[in-house]
């Protein structure tokens, strides 16, 4: 006799049926099942970051504002995100990439602690997972990754140095191992000097606080055996560079061709650039980017350039 299935028999294998195909969706519709979410620098920009003070801050913008140590007062704990010096890489045994940043903080006095933090991506958030101090009124010439190494080139207090005026350079290997992030070498490589400078292009970013417009030629400067060249934007120019002691410069003279600008705002970029140029008098490192600064009692003049 041929084997017939019953009502209930079929009833029974149409629910287990729908309950392989609903198994089935969920594991296609589940979370976590692909690759991590990508790091990205608004994620830096964002994240929760631990070691920056006792507890936990999370950035909005890259910026952190606390309340105010006293009711009314205007002095308060603030941490920045240098945001040119953050690194994507492979930086631990999870899954997915971290980020390499650095976070300078100020509790209200003329102090600013500079921490390293490695960013990683923890249930969908970014959020520290390894933090150390740099040091305070450490200044950071450069942030590069090698494998799963932070290379830091700053600018430290050495022996001799004022609290005030870093001079000692020193390259700083750190490494994220267990959970912490620590120091592995430090080795010193010289005393700041505008020679420093040489061996790179610099462009200018901002000129009195002010961002180079886009659409125009911005203004470089590269230095070579006492003497800086570039362009101010439609012109080339050249002039002496001196320093009389470690991040103190003077600029001479400068000559260069004389064309005019076609568009006003890159005249006017041009006139700008060149007399902040002739004011500098200091020079120091701010965020992996090149600061000079200069003037009188009057008005101080700033350039502020990335290393192309």
């Amino acid at each position: 006799m041929p084997w017939m299935m019953t009502g209930g028999a079929r009833a029974a294998m149409l629910l287990v049926a729908t309950g392989l195909l609903a198994g089935c969706g969920a594991r296609q519709a589940g979370v976590n099942t692909g690759p991590p979410a990508a790091m990205t620098a608004g994620a830096v920009a964002s994240a929760t970051i631990l070691g920056a003070f006792d507890t936990p801050i999370t950035l909005v913008d890259g910026r952190y504002e606390g309340a105010p140590y006293a009711p009314g007062g205007a002095s308060r704990p603030t941490a920045t995100l240098l945001a040119p010096l953050t690194a994507i890489g492979d930086l631990d045994d999870a899954p997915g990439a971290d980020a390499a940043a650095v976070i300078a903080t100020n509790e209200g006095g003329n102090g600013e602690r500079v921490v390293l933090t490695v960013v990683g991506l923890r249930g969908g958030k970014a959020t520290s997972v390894g933090s150390t101090l740099v040091g305070d009124r450490t200044r950071i010439r450069d942030l590069r990754l090698a494998g799963r190494d932070i290379v830091l080139e700053v600018v430290e207090i050495g022996p001799k140095d004022a609290a005030c005026c870093a001079t000692q350079l020193a390259t700083r290997t750190y490494r994220l191992q267990g959970g912490r992030l620590g120091l592995q070498s430090s080795v010193v490589t010289g005393t700041l000097s505008v020679a420093t400078l040489g061996g790179a292009a610099w462009t200018a970013v901002e000129i009195d606080g002010t961002p180079v417009p886009a659409g125009i030629t911005a203004p470089t400067l590269t230095y070579e055996n006492g003497r800086i060249s570039g362009t101010s934007g439609c012109n080339r120019y050249t002039g002496a560079l001196t320093e009389s002691t470690p991040g103190t410069v003077k600029v001479g003279p400068t000559a260069g061709t004389r064309r005019l600008c076609a568009e006003e705002a890159a005249n006017a970029t041009e006139t700008r650039y060149l007399t902040a140029l002739q004011a500098a008098t200091r020079y120091t490192f701010l965020a992996g980017r090149l600061h000079l600064s200069g003037g009188d009692a009057s008005v101080t003049h700033t350039i502020l350039f990335r290393k192309n």
